[in-house]
């Protein structure tokens, strides 16, 4: 079958900006026969399922990683507030300690043994019988012994708050670094699920227009395996001319930088030309048969399939 071309007839208006398009050509298709059509539309269907569940699995991917930076960054709001309690909790833990050294100074003057002062000999050998001079002995023995105790577990806590503190940190730095990483991950998939997105929309407009053009030769009473050159003969034409009187070329056919994404080395199946108000008159490029017609394609607006 001869290479046919789809004329583009696609006027877009904006609000501020006016940019007048006539949409993209899709490359014709090797079927020779309507059973290769349908064998190609079976194929382009099977595409587009594989496609739509790379795009719901690239789509889970993100939902996923967007969690796991929510409970991350959670988690620091825990532990930056577990931090400020361990810092409040430090310094009460300092306040007891003084408390409880005040408390062994005034309780016969403890802590001046070290010196050799006599209050503590004092207190203790005023004791009129030996067992007073016992009981005197082992009563400032305990008070000691339990303020020392006292003063060492709130030592313990203090070290144990600190240490918190420098693990809670290090746990920061930890998830602020898994977030990072999540984030690259979340824009990488974002890149895949555009690019599943532009090719769903491609595949579901070759799906429509195979559809169509199967339409248009069951129409035509072709047989599944006749030859379709055979049954749609047409006149052609020695030459094209201009589909629009006049305008101007905004994008030319080939590779591009896509106008849209940004992306390089996209591949742009048409000719656009713009400079013409909506409702300019389109016109075949040239003489033949009219094979099919889609309105309102994702890209490419109205389109009008022409053999020539």
């Amino acid at each position: 079958m001869k290479k046919y071309i789809k004329l583009f007839i696609s006027f877009i208006l904006t609000f501020s900006i006016v940019f007048y398009s006539v949409g993209e050509t899709h490359a014709s298709t090797n079927a020779r026969t309507l059973a290769e059509l349908r064998s190609e539309l079976s194929s382009l269907k099977s595409k587009k399922a594989s496609n739509d569940n790379a795009k719901k699995k690239t789509q889970a991917q993100i939902d996923s990683s967007t969690s796991s930076i929510k409970s991350a960054q959670q988690e620091i709001r825990t532990n930056q507030a577990k931090v400020e309690k361990a810092k409040e909790d430090i310094k009460e833990l300092n306040v007891e300690i003084d408390d409880t050294k005040e408390k062994i100074k005034k309780i016969l003057k403890a802590q001046q043994l070290s010196d050799g002062d006599n209050v503590y000999l004092e207190y203790v050998f005023k004791a009129t019988s030996y067992e007073e001079l016992v009981y005197r002995y082992a009563v400032v023995e305990q008070i000691l012994d339990y303020n020392d105790t006292q003063i060492d577990n709130f030592n313990g806590l203090i070290e144990k708050n600190e240490q918190l503190q420098v693990d809670l940190a290090a746990r920061e730095i930890e998830l602020n670094t898994q977030i990072d990483k999540l984030s690259d991950k979340i824009e990488s998939l974002g890149n895949d699920l555009v690019k599943y997105s532009d090719i769903t929309m491609d595949i579901q407009d070759e799906i429509d227009s195979t559809q169509e053009l199967i339409n248009y030769y069951v129409k035509l009473g072709c047989g599944e395996n006749q030859d379709l050159n055979e049954c749609a003969k047409v006149k052609g034409d020695t030459s094209f001319t201009k589909p629009l009187i006049k305008g101007t070329i905004t994008s030319y056919f080939g590779y591009r930088v896509d106008p849209l994404t940004g992306k390089s080395n996209k591949f742009h199946s048409g000719t656009d030309i713009g400079g013409n108000p909506e409702g300019t008159n389109v016109y075949a490029s040239a003489n033949g048969m009219v094979g099919k017609i889609i309105r309102k394609a994702s890209c490419g607006g109205n389109q009008v399939y022409v053999y020539h």
